[in-house]
């Protein structure tokens, strides 16, 4: 199922076209929601680092997608389309209170605006949409994940038209086992656009925990990844037997990505997570072939700084360094902090024979070493994207749940106050927040901004009835003008924060001191009380993974209405271990934005669309009577 912005001609007899004008109310209703209400963000100062090295920020939107049939959109990936354009991907429910997962497709202009939406037409059984990517020369797009097929849960890829969104054909690979389970996680287009890299698992005997990104992992399978030919996608579905190559191991459960190299060869991530942190980071180098050159190496130790122990911990994404010498792994663990869960960059420099950690490097919200119950707050990062000077990297950060806690702790999260420093406003559990990290290639902090979106003409930060709601980072894009934007998992819906890749720094009334590298002096807290708080089980909270505690995103459930928030924490803070200090700047002080606000709205250009569709359906009904 897909639609597009431009509302259908008037039908030429009465009442013969209902359909049509039910399809165009529901372009204008998400239309609006995405347009007239979603430019307004909130940025949280005390959580950023260095903010005013941070590109603008451009515009932040967000909308749900139950107009189209897509309920509780969780997205968790994207990409930059040949035009500007963006398009992301995820899961959704089929229906308000159904189980039934459901794939989805959305495409937006380059200034944000909902070009069209595509959701699978498999009604009643579960779907998914894991990754996306366009075929090479602006063509169409591929979207990878799985799809029920009489009852197995099967590899799937679907081809949509890139202008209009219709679904062109949807190949269901079965696993080499019969019956058994399987599904992407990742596409890429290798380099030169000859073929189509794909990531994921088969041969799981269950389709229990069928979990992908920041809403878990999967707890069963063997990893699989294949080279599918560009050739080979055309007017119809291509067969398994398509592929190139494979690569295949049991040893692992899945490949959470894999990435080419300029040369041909490959590198993936594999994940395992029955033997805790040690087999949730691996790699493998792949020949052009698919034949291996390296490894698997293990490389997630305990998660630690440990010197022995150490290593990455989880890993959710890889990225292959522009000088093409090293790979990145991002994900989460617990750093030099134990039972704690910061974001995680990992240096693996390759070699010819085999692949050395470099270094493993924590960036967290908070510094866990100070007062209070900071451990409450988990940083999780999903997606890493390497630039020709450093790293991105989308991350969601907050309290998962009061699961387990007991006190003084239970209490603290219950409040939302783990954070005690001067200036944190209280956020429950599964409020979650946007976090996006910019580090150099030595994984040196330069700029951290933690942020959440705000509806348009609602109290910013600091007012009386701002209410906070749930965003998390799921992956950032990079556009061909070096432009960064955030696919965000909202608990509204979808979100998109777009930012100036080369614009000016954001003003902010200080820096602050969040991180784990080289932070500075926070601000204070805004001098008004948040009035309510929205969580959202499905913004970026992380499920628990097997194996090891850490964790992946909410479940997926509707969004609870607000409820009453607790006050910010008000306690004073000592400087963190990492050097970061509490002033105080004027009482009342908001987080500025780079139109001097706490908030910024974009212009109402790209949603010229909407009064005209409006006009359209008010005339409908005379039209027809």
């Amino acid at each position: 199922q897909a639609w597009t912005g431009s509302p259908p001609p008037r039908p030429a007899l009465p009442y013969t076209n209902n359909t049509a004008i039910m399809r165009s109310l529901s372009r204008f209703l998400v239309l609006s929601a995405f347009c007239g209400a979603g430019a307004d963000y909130d940025n949280f100062p005390v959580k950023s680092v260095n903010i005013g090295s941070a590109p603008a920020v451009d515009f932040y939107h967000a909308a749900g997608l139950e107009g189209q049939g897509a309920f509780d959109a969780h997205a968790v990936h994207g990409a930059v389309l040949a035009d500007g354009s963006y398009v992301m991907v995820g899961k959704a429910l089929e229906a308000e209170g159904s189980s039934v997962k459901k794939a989805f497709c959305a495409k937006l202009t380059s200034a944000g605006a909902i070009s069209w939406v595509w959701s699978s037409s498999a009604a009643g059984v579960d779907d998914a949409a894991n990754a996306v990517l366009q075929l090479p020369g602006g063509g169409d797009l591929l979207v990878v994940g799985y799809r029920s097929v009489g009852g197995v849960l099967k590899r799937s890829i679907t081809k949509l038209a890139a202008a209009s969104g219709s679904e062109e054909w949807t190949a269901a690979w079965d696993s080499a086992s019969a019956g058994a389970h399987g599904a992407w996680e990742m596409a890429e287009l290798a380099k030169g656009g000859g073929s189509v890299l794909l990531a994921g698992l088969q041969n799981a005997a269950s389709s229990e925990e069928f979990n992908f990104k920041s809403y878990g992992n999967v707890i069963a399978g063997e990893a699989i990844v294949q080279s599918l030919p560009v050739a080979a996608i055309g007017a119809s579905a291509p067969a398994a037997s398509a592929a190139t190559w494979t690569y295949a191991t049991a040893t692992y459960m899945t490949s959470k990505a894999a990435r080419a190299l300029t040369d041909g060869t490959v590198i993936a991530l594999l994940y395992k997570g029955e033997q805790g942190f040690a087999t949730q980071a691996t790699l493998v180098k792949l020949s052009a072939a698919g034949a291996v050159v390296w490894g698997p190496t293990d490389f997630g130790g305990d998660g630690t700084d440990d010197a022995v122990t150490g290593g990455h911990g989880e890993g959710t994404d890889v990225a292959v360094s522009q000088d093409q010498t090293s790979f990145y792994v991002t994900g989460h663990g617990p750093g030099a902090h134990a039972g704690t869960l910061s974001g995680r960059i990992t240096k693996v420099s390759d070699g010819a024979t085999a692949g050395t950690r470099a270094w493993s490097k924590s960036y967290s919200s908070i510094g866990y070493a100070q007062s209070g119950h900071p451990s409450l707050i988990k940083n999780e990062c999903w997606g890493i994207q390497a630039l020709g000077d450093g790293l991105v990297v989308g991350c969601g950060t907050g309290i998962e749940d009061c699961v387990g806690y007991s006190g003084q702790k239970l209490a603290a999260c219950q409040a939302g106050t783990a954070d005690t420093r001067a200036g944190a406003v209280a956020r429950p559990p599964s409020v979650w927040q946007s976090m996006i990290v910019r580090t150099d290639l030595q994984g040196t902090l330069q700029w951290q901004r933690v942020d959440q979106y705000r509806p348009a003409g609602e109290p910013a930060l600091g007012s009386s009835g701002w209410t906070a709601l749930s965003s998390a980072s799921e992956f950032v894009m990079v556009g061909a003008d070096g432009a960064l934007a955030s696919v965000n998992d909202e608990g509204s819906g979808i979100g998109l924060l777009k930012l100036l890749g080369t614009g000016g720094p954001t003003p902010s009334p200080g820096t602050s001191g969040a991180g784990t590298n080289s932070p500075t002096p926070s601000p204070p807290a805004p001098a008004t009380p948040p009035a309510s708080a929205t969580p959202s089980p499905s913004s970026g909270g992380p499920t628990p993974s097997p194996g090891a505690g850490t964790s992946g995103a909410g479940t997926g459930g509707p969004t609870p209405s607000p409820a009453p928030a607790p006050p910010p924490a008000s306690a004073p803070t000592p400087p963190s271990p990492e050097g970061a200090s509490s002033t105080a700047p004027p009482a009342g002080a908001l987080p500025s934005t780079s139109s001097g606000s706490a908030s910024h709205s974009a212009s109402g250009a790209p949603c010229g669309a909407a009064p005209a569709l409006l006009a359209v359906l008010v005339a409908a009904p005379a039209a027809l009577a």
